[in-house]
């Protein structure tokens, strides 16, 4: 006589975790001896490619971004008719994507500080705010902070400032640049004093940088 022994299904639907914005591999999930497997969501996310794969991955709805959290569960139909469907299951917390915004470009003159009132960071764990030059932060961790130019990036005449945002549990970075254009101030020479004779002419040997005008005024004379 040959007794058949099947194996009854023995599932893991893996460790709680945590989700971020997107798609996210549930790599952790284990089953052996089952004819089929089905996951479902208690929330309003997808599984891909399917839900019917032993490591699908899952894209978290609307609704599980809302709440913060949803829970997984991996069920194992039997090889035979004569057991029953083995159920497990996992939590996990959900994290929106961080969002960064480091506003639009600006112009300053080079005396000046600038406070970054455009930007805006959401569902971050922390900011940092970086310069492509040497200039001076307030506080780079603040969403609005103040950068004060260095002398180098006002003969360079213009700066990157990049917010960047470092997400919460798996979530990625994100980041933004904005251009800081930084316009030197104009300087003027009228020259040196001289004396001429009636009726003479003289070329004026005045000099003037970082200007969009001139302008002469005579008094006297």
């Amino acid at each position: 006589t040959r007794i058949t022994i099947n194996k009854t299904a023995t599932i893991s639907a893996g460790v709680d975790g945590v989700f971020c914005e997107g798609s996210n591999p549930i790599s952790t999930a284990t089953a052996v001896d089952y004819a089929s497997l089905e996951w479902i969501s208690s929330g309003d996310g997808i599984f891909l490619p399917n839900n019917t794969v032993e490591n699908p991955s899952y894209t978290p709805g609307p609704d599980d971004l809302s709440l913060g959290t949803v829970n997984l569960t991996l069920t194992a139909t039997p090889l035979t008719s004569c057991q029953t469907d083995v159920v497990d299951d996992a939590d996990f917390t959900v994290y929106k994507a961080p969002v960064a915004y480091a506003g639009s470009d600006q112009t300053i003159c080079e005396d000046d500080a600038i406070t970054i009132s455009q930007a805006t960071a959401e569902n971050e764990a922390s900011i940092l705010w970086t310069s492509s030059g040497t200039g001076s932060w307030n506080d780079p961790t603040l969403q609005n902070p103040i950068y004060t130019p260095s002398n180098q990036d006002i003969t360079n005449e213009s700066v990157t400032l990049t917010m960047t945002l470092q997400g919460e549990g798996v979530c990625p970075t994100d980041a933004d640049s904005m251009v800081l254009n930084i316009v030197k101030k104009p300087t003027a020479s009228a020259g040196l004093d001289v004396s001429i004779c009636q009726g003479e002419q003289i070329i004026i040997d005045a000099t003037v940088q970082n200007y969009a005008s001139i302008s002469w005024i005579k008094s006297g004379g």
